[in-house]
């Protein structure tokens, strides 16, 4: 079995896979799509490597995947796969794909995952059309749990059938099968995937929520969600029509779907996605992560991936030891351990990248060598070996030094350097670059070198050490025996290393903290035992040791001291729960070392701002070299149990500025190091060759990517900055996302890059790091934006110690007055804390003249002025945390953390503080944000952008008065957008434009321009441009409102020279208005009551704190659970301060409650506080239901006060039994009295005869295996039974008489009163012997006649009841079915869906079928007695006695003129002295009195009067001369199409443009200026065919016109302003008595003299005519022609013409008043 494919998928962790990274990790992959939505992820290692998270997208096509080559006939493929369980809002419905076979282009079969509800995989085979059933297969095996790492072993035979095998992890036992029959044709690839989608049913054309079990409705609120305005017509109304399939293809077509306008699937998982990414635009599904990939050529399984002795988690596996072998080499680039054993090894020789140890002991070894780079151990010692050296670059190197030895040589730089030689060596040289080193050797040996640079430790036994005992508080013990000596034990725990002192020492304290420990044994050594956990641990050798124990636990080593030392002391790390080292690198190179002894370290992290380093570093200690020049100091992190160091983003820094004092004796130097960043303050904006005239450089329309790279690129170019590096690109951001914003801005000559970078950031553009030297730049709030609420909570005590909060109310305000240039505005904040009334402040914005964006920038302000500022501040205790910062956390990120009142809030990391001196350790400090700051400033940050100019003024040369040159189009328009709340507390947008300075005429010649106009429409082909402001040069900027929130806007700007010319318009930039996302605050606590059964929640109507709620506030939503934390309903809504009334709840249990508040958005506030109650009896519960009858109460005893609201309804009243003396007076309003009819309209409802039983059994439906019958119900009752043992859709119809013939006979029908309006429908069902795991659905339906017996429309459905167990249930109509207009009669009917079925059989009656006519009111609803006690319409004529109610039991108000008969009223009754109103309410409805008649609005707002004394009229609606159609009129204040005052013509056209009379107001957007009277013509096409125009403008000689506008004949027409007049327009060859002036032309000559007469043709009724007449010549260019008029007469002239050929003559003549 040969294995062609092998990868492990693994990369860096969070980065995103390339096909680089992926060639790195083993076979390079065919094709990698869409890796915008993969990731690399260690958060569940696989094997222990990182893994691909693969990330589910909109589609298929768009979700990433990753494909490789299959090799032809048989083969195996095996990969690792990490699933998540489900959330909701999806369930076990929802598929994976994981393993797709196919070509390049196209999809064969796709294997795919799902959890089953017994959270176990499934994995099922899915052909390409989503909606075909998932096949099963052969299955057998064992189940699999769901939520851990599982491998899939696929294997394909080469003829016709596939196997799959789900293991858990690497078991080899236990698995699930499956088997498909499957032959693949032309398949020559497989795509490992991760594409979610859910088992939706396909809805099409025709589909409704009837046929499809309610699935429509939902479908188009989901489409509602994505697009508002896309169902305008119907909306979400259950009918998949027309409508429906429209905006379907809309959906498809904007997320590159299959455009069929079907809803299937794919589709509905796309919308899924669409609508969880309304509330968070960030949101995935869960994802799946896959790993370990292999394919081999057979179709055998392949196992489990290679194992590992000991364990790796990085790009890289191996594992193995070679018996007998020649050579044994093993290379790795990994964080990995690993062991081996090697006999009669000729050759050992070991090399790494990365935190590597080896450990080895052979005999006859010729020779024994390490190397590597990092955090490596070499260790190694046996009898007869002639050479022992290891060399490593990493933490820790000890070495031994012994008296007597005449030279002694060592280097070390690092941070403990012990170098020696023993006695009888011959030559002896230590050499160590790193941490610490320490050597020995002992006698015998010829030579030994030890050298090191890393983490790396060595040690060696000595003779003459006469007793060594160690004991330490450290995390590794390392005894030395030496000989003569008969034991040594060493003991050491948590962060301090004492090694030994031998005779002679008068003292010896080594305080270490490193990153191996080791022991070894040679040859006679009688026991040599080393333990440690942690890092490392590998062995050594010496000579005469009887017995050496070590054991230690964490990561440090050490080695022991001979005689001859006076004193050796060795300061280290204090042990906490984060590590560091410092890091030096030359200037953009390499890695000089480590700086091992800081005397005290600050580093400050904040969020997009510099980071500084601060550091103590004495001048006379290793590492201070490369200190003394420029240099790069980078901190590296690692948690305690970490081997491995990480460098966080932005922790590089520039050793560029020190500090020191020759007199101080320890030479100590203060260094300050800005952050690598820094250098973008040394690139300045100096590329001269891109300057304008003003000495600055203009970018148009750019992304923030093009902006920065610009500047560096060019930087670069002349020598700067050579080893800066960036990852983002003129179209993508750091993470591969497109940016999400272009600017037009300007800078000026010098400037630097930083204060372009920190100006743009703090504008909400984007945000920024850097990651060693790379600058990252990401779309503003999503990398940097990360929320880590769920993963990282910082508990009080264990993972912080100091609190503090720094709160005052000195910013406190209510209201702002902000002026701006020519405009002042005054907002208030009533929602603000005013303890000694209302502050005020004042704003100067110059620059800004619209009253919109001063309201905006009032309101941000006030916002950040509603209470007590805090500051947060955090420090982490570091001993006990389980989460570090920059390694579990970063700035910018949302985690869980105490806020200012002491519980736990989500809270933005602003800056991270890391403070590290001698005697403390690591100390830090978080500084944290709460969200309602963090909203502060995203809205200060668009303020900031709104407010910034874009572009700068130019210039150009002063124009002759000739001058008819153009203005170029002005470049780089760039539009924003705002939302702020109105006075009347509507959510209003702004749109703020920017573009650059025009200096230059369309030929490119210098030009002054005068104004700029700014134009803009609704983004409709057919919308009307309108000039909506003028900006005067050289201002470049200006702001619009109000406009709608959610509309597409388009903006256009031109310029207008000093010539008054205007110039071609910019390319159109179209705009989305954003939404008011902003929720209201959270409302007070409920305060809630009881009393008999009813609850009572009580809303004070103000928000938490006891402030009023803002201007845009619209209802309470009431919510109620019995349990405190889940399952709540919202069970009511409250409009204003109030009570919920919640009745009929258990005595004795506990309901909890909260509200929250919804603004005219739609926004919901954070919920109130919740508050609970239980109901109390009163009396004990000795009474069963239903165990009272009417002859065991007394008379009177059952009274208002003694029964519950709702306690007694319709059924419980018997018939006749409501007389006169028992209803209380008044207690009968018009709500309590229907109108309709209340008899049942169903013949023989309970199927007592036998014909029209049968007739009515034979004319209904029963699909097979079901069939109707007329019996006896399971409760004794006759109606109608439907016996079924199959699934199928049966109808029972209730026809009316035996001599219908079928069911569009009008004898079928009940005959109908059609102005009644509505149909309603009810029964009794009972469902029996209903089969475990089914449906029956009862549907209520009216199928209506007109009088010839044909079906008007398709049946209406009056109600519907669901059975999915036997039980018992009640089909009752709430509104009923609407009665078609020309109904004659209808057919009430059931319909009946069984699914589910098993064949064994089941039992649905009806009974007591009841119909009726009504006008939309219910006419039976279960109710009470008394007013409060009768539910409304519970009181039927039956149940009344007649003369039982008279005029004292009829409430004042009562009868209403819905409960009159028609003309029941006629003129013998004469109304005479009363008030006719429509409520007894003062201001509300519609009253007449002897003064007038007057009409009010739900405020109390007069809204139309008519006074008696004067007869005038006045109504502030719309007055209408017909609600629609051709011939109609509308006067109104909006009543025109520029929503101005005035009237409307309207013609009833399809698409025409009506013809309208008004007033134009400031600000309108019409175009015709202020206050200017407008009468517009019709237009056959609105804004395309043309129509004509009559101005009168405003003001001071402001003129006027009369025009043509838009179409073909656009701006022809008269034109008057001041002195000028314009005509624009031709003249024509007709002549008319009346033209003013008219045009004709001769015929064409060719003589060189020519006598012409031209006759006018009519006469001037009143003067004469004034001719003027020029020649042309035709043919050559140039051909003179000259011209005279010799006679001038009233009907005609004379002229003469010469020329040299060809020619020909034409005039034009004046009407004028007198005879010439």
């Amino acid at each position: 079995m040969a294995i062609t494919v092998q990868n492990s998928l693994s990369g860096p962790d969070g980065t995103q896979p390339t096909t680089g990274t992926i060639a790195a990790s083993g076979t390079p992959a065919t094709a990698l799509s869409n890796p915008g939505s993969l990731l690399y992820d260690d958060t569940y290692p696989i094997n222990g490597l990182t893994n691909i998270n693969f990330r589910a997208h909109y589609a298929r096509d768009d979700t990433g995947r990753i494909s490789y080559a299959l090799p032809s006939g048989a083969w195996a493929v095996r990969f690792y796969v990490r699933p998540l369980p489900l959330t909701s809002p999806f369930d076990i419905n929802e598929y994976r794909h994981l393993f797709t076979l196919g070509t390049a282009s196209t999809d064969e079969v796709t294997l795919v995952m799902r959890e089953s509800s017994g959270r176990n995989v499934v994995t099922r085979y899915q052909l390409p059309d989503l909606s075909t059933p998932a096949v099963q297969g052969s299955e057998s095996g064992n189940a699999v749990t769901f939520n851990q790492l599982m491998r899939y072993e696929i294997i394909y035979d080469g003829s016709g059938s596939i196997t799959s095998r789900v293991f858990a992890g690497n078991t080899t036992t236990r698995f699930r099968q499956n088997t498909w029959a499957h032959t693949l044709t032309n398949t020559n690839r497989f795509t490992l995937s991760g594409y979610r989608w859910y088992k939706y049913t396909t809805l099409r054309l025709g589909d409704n929520d009837a046929n499809t079990g309610g699935l429509v409705t939902p479908y188009q609120e989901k489409l509602l969600i994505w697009d508002p305005g896309i169902l305008p017509n119907f909306g979400a109304d259950g009918d998949y029509g027309g409508e429906t399939q429209d905006a379907t293809v809309a959906f498809q077509q904007a997320y590159d779907l299959l455009v069929d306008g079907e809803a299937g699937p794919e589709v509905q998982s796309a919308l899924d996605l669409v609508v969880a990414r309304k509330s968070n635009p960030n949101f995935y599904p869960i994802p799946i992560r896959i790993g370990g990939l292999a394919v081999s050529d057979q179709g055998t399984y392949i196992g489990p991936a290679t194992a590992v002795t000991g364990q790796g988690s990085a790009a890289l596996e191996f594992s193995g030891g070679v018996d007998a072998a020649k050579s044994s080499a093993v290379l790795l680039n990994a964080p990995v351990v690993f062991d081996a054993q090697t006999a009669v090894l000729l050759d050992r020789s070991g090399s790494g990248t990365g935190a590597v140890v080896f450990e080895g002991q052979e005999e006859h070894s010729q020779g024994i060598g390490g190397s590597a780079e990092g955090s490596v151990v070499f260790g190694g010692q046996a009898s007869g070996t002639r050479a022992v050296s290891a060399v490593a670059e990493g933490g820790v190197l000890f070495g031994a030094h012994a008296h007597g030895e005449d030279t002694t040589g060592g280097v070390a730089v690092g941070e403990f350097t012990v170098s020696g030689a023993v006695a009888g060596t011959s030559t002896r040289n230590d050499a160590v670059s790193g941490a610490v080193a320490v050597a020995g050797s002992a006698a015998g040996v010829r030579s030994m070198d030890v050298s090191a640079d890393g983490s790396v430790a060595f040690s060696g036994l000595l003779q003459w050490q006469r007793s060594s005992e160690d004991t330490g508080s450290g995390a590794f013990v390392v005894g030395t025996e030496v000989s003569g000596h008969k034991r040594s034990d060493d003991a050491a725990s948590a962060g301090v290393v004492f090694s030994a002192a031998a005779s002679g020492v008068q003292g010896t304290a080594h305080q270490v903290t490193a990153t191996a420990a080791f022991d070894g044994g040679g040859e006679g050594v009688a026991a040599r035992t080393g333990a440690g956990e942690g890092v490392v641990a590998f062995s050594g050798g010496g000579l005469g040791a009887k017995d050496t124990s070590d054991s230690g636990s964490a990561g440090i080593v050490f080695g022991g001291s001979a005689s001859g030392t006076s004193e050796s002391i060795l300061p280290g790390i204090v042990r906490t729960g984060l590590r560091y080292r410092l890091i030096a690198y030359a200037p953009n190179g390499s890695r000089l070392g480590q700086l091992p002894m800081p005397l005290s370290w600050n580093a400050g992290i904040p969020l997009n701002d510099l980071p500084s380093l601060a550091l103590e570093y004495p001048k006379h200690v290793p590492g201070a070299t490369y200190l003394a020049n420029p240099c790069e100091v980078a901190l590296e992190l690692a948690p305690q149990d970490d081997p491995n160091y990480v460098e966080p983003p932005n922790c590089r820094f520039l050793a560029i500025r020190e500090q020191d004092d020759p007199t101080d004796r320890l030479g100590i130097v203060r260094y300050s190091m800005p952050h690598y960043g820094w250098q973008l303050r040394k690139i300045r904006n100096m590329n001269t060759s891109q300057f304008d005239e003003e000495g600055k450089r203009s970018f148009a329309a750019a992304t923030p990517g093009r902006i920065l790279s610009t500047f560096i690129e060019e930087a670069k170019a002349r020598g700067n900055v050579p080893g800066l590096t960036y990852d983002f690109t003129n179209t993508h951001d750091s993470a591969g996302q497109p940016w999400n914003i272009t600017l037009t801005l300007s800078f000026d000559a010098g400037q630097d890059l930083w204060s372009i970078v920190d100006a743009l950031c703090s504008q909400g553009v984007f945000d920024w790091r850097f990651d060693r030297r790379t600058f990252q730049v990401y779309n503003v709030d999503t990398t940097l934006h990360a929320d880590r609420t769920s993963s990282v909570t910082l508990h009080a005590q264990r993972d912080l110690l100091d609190a503090p909060n720094d709160s005052s109310y000195e910013a406190l305000a209510g209201r702002i007055f902000i002026m701006g240039d020519g405009t002042r505005v005054s907002v208030t904040n009533n929602t603000s804390l005013q303890p000694w009334g209302t502050w005020e402040e004042a704003m100067n914005q110059s620059g800004v003249s619209d009253s919109g964006t001063l309201i905006a920038l009032a309101q941000a302000r006030l916002s950040q002025t509603t209470g007590r500022r805090v500051q947060m501040t955090r420090e982490i205790a570091f001993p006990t945390t389980l989460y570090l910062p920059l390694i579990n956390y970063f700035p910018g990120d949302f985690i869980t953390a105490p806020a200012k009142d002491g519980t736990n809030d989500d809270l933005r990391v602003r800056q991270i503080t890391l403070t590290s001196d001698k005697s403390q350790g690591v100390t830090g400090n978080l500084v944290l944000n709460d969200r309602f700051i963090e909203r502060d400033l995203r809205r200060q940050r668009t303020l900031d952008s709104l407010t910034t100019s874009t572009g700068q003024p130019g210039g150009g040369g002063g124009a002759p008065s000739e001058d008819t040159r153009l203005p170029a189009a002005p470049a780089g328009l760039v539009l924003n957008s705002e939302t702020y709340i109105d006075n009347r507390g509507e959510a209003v947008g702004q749109i703020s434009a920017g573009w650059l300075p025009v200096t230059t005429a369309t030929d490119g010649t210098p030009m002054d321009i005068r104004r700029y106009e700014v134009w803009v429409r609704h983004a409709v082909a057919t919308a009307p441009w309108q000039l909506v402001t003028v900006v005067d040069s050289p201002d470049t900027q200006a702001f619009l409102s109000p406009f709608d929130v959610e509309e597409l806007y388009q903006v256009r700007v031109r310029a207008v020279g000093r010539n008054e010319r205007r110039g071609p318009f910019t390319p159109t930039q179209t705009i989305l208005v954003d939404p008011d996302q902003e929720p209201p605050p959270p409302p007070t606590t409920p305060v809630l009551s009881t009393r008999l059964g009813v609850i009572q929640a009580y809303w004070d109507g103000l928000a938490a704190g006891s402030l009023p709620m803002p201007l845009d506030f619209d209802h309470i939503q009431v919510w109620m659970s019995a349990d405190p934390v889940e399952d709540f309903e919202r069970i009511d809504t409250l409009y204003r301060e109030g009570s919920a009334v919640v009745p009929n709840q258990p005595y004795n249990e506990l309901r909890y409650f909260y509200f929250v508040a919804v603004d005219r958005s739609g926004n919901e506030s954070e919920p109130s506080g919740v508050q609970s109650i239980a109901t109390d009896q009163l009396v004990p519960t000795d009474v069963t239901p239903g165990s009272i009858g009417y002859e065991l109460l007394e008379e009177g005893a059952v009274r208002d006060d003694i029964l519950a609201d709702d306690a007694v309804r319709n059924r419980h009243v018997a018939a006749g039994q409501i007389t006169g003396d028992k209803v209380r007076a008044y207690s009968l309003t018009a709500d309590r009295i229907a109108v309709g009819n209340t008899k049942n309209l169903i013949t023989d409802p309970n199927m007592q005869d036998a014909d029209l039983s049968a007739l009515r059994e034979s004319l209904s439906s029963a699909h097979s295996g079901g069939s109707w019958g007329s019996h006896s119900t399971p409760t004794g009752e006759n109606g109608i039974s439907l016996f079924y043992d199959a699934d199928g859709t049966h109808r029972f119809f209730y026809v009316q008489s035996v001599e219908a013939a079928s069911l569009n006979d009008l004898n079928a029908g009940i005959q109908i009163d059609q102005d009644l309006g509505r149909v309603i429908f009810r029964a009794q069902l009972i469902s029996s012997g209903q089969p475990a795991g089914s449906t029956v659905q009862v549907a209520g339906y009216a199928r209506f006649l007109d009088v010839n017996g044909n079906l008007l429309e398709q049946p209406a459905t009056t109600a519907t009841v669901q059975f999915t167990s036997s039980g018992i249930g009640e089909l009752i109509s709430s509104n009923g079915a609407a009665i078609p207009e020309g109904s004659f009669s209808v057919i009430v009917y059931f319909r009946v869906i069984l699914s589910g079925m098993d064949g064994s059989g089941g039992l649905l009656s009806i009974t007591k079928p009841f119909a009726a006519t009504t006008n939309g009111q219910v006419l039976i609803e279960d109710g009470a007695i008394s007013a409060n006690k009768i539910q409304a319409n519970a009181i039927t004529t039956d149940k009344i006695d007649a003369g039982a109610i008279v005029a004292q039991h009829i409430q004042a108000n009562a009868i209403q003129t819905t409960q009159l008969a028609a003309d029941a009223i006629t003129a013998k009754h004469t109304i005479t002295g009363a008030t006719i109103q429509t409520t007894a309410t003062a201001n509300r409805g519609v009253k007449m009195t002897s003064t007038g008649l007057r009409a009010y609005d739900q405020n109390g707002n007069e809204t139309f009067s008519v006074s008696s004394a004067t007869g005038n009229v006045v109504t502030t609606g719309t007055y209408r001369s017909g609600l629609s159609g051709q011939n109609r009129i509308v006067i109104s204040d909006t009543a025109t199409w520029a929503s101005n005052p005035g009237l409307t013509m309207y013609s009833g056209a399809s698409g025409a443009r009506d013809s309208s009379l008004f007033m134009s107001i400031p600000g309108d957007g019409s175009g015709f200026g202020s206050y200017s009277v407008v009468l517009s013509g019709s237009e056959v096409t609105r804004n395309s065919s043309g129509r004509t125009d009559l101005v009168l403008n405003h003001g001071n000689g402001g003129g006027g016109y009369l025009r043509y506008q838009f179409g073909s004949y656009g701006n022809i027409g008269v034109q008057f302003e001041t002195w000028n007049l314009f005509l624009r327009g031709r003249l024509t060859g007709g002549q008319g008595s009346h033209d003013f002036v008219i045009w004709g032309q001769s015929s064409t000559t060719g003589s060189g003299t020519t006598n012409w007469e031209f006759p006018y043709g009519s006469n001037a009724p009143n003067g004469d005519r004034l001719a003027i007449a020029t020649g042309y010549g035709n043919g050559t260019l140039g051909r003179q022609v000259q011209v005279t008029v010799t006679v001038q007469n009233t009907g005609n002239f004379f002229a003469s013409s010469t020329s040299d050929g060809t020619h020909r003559v034409q005039y034009v003549s004046f009407w004028v008043d007198r005879n010439i």
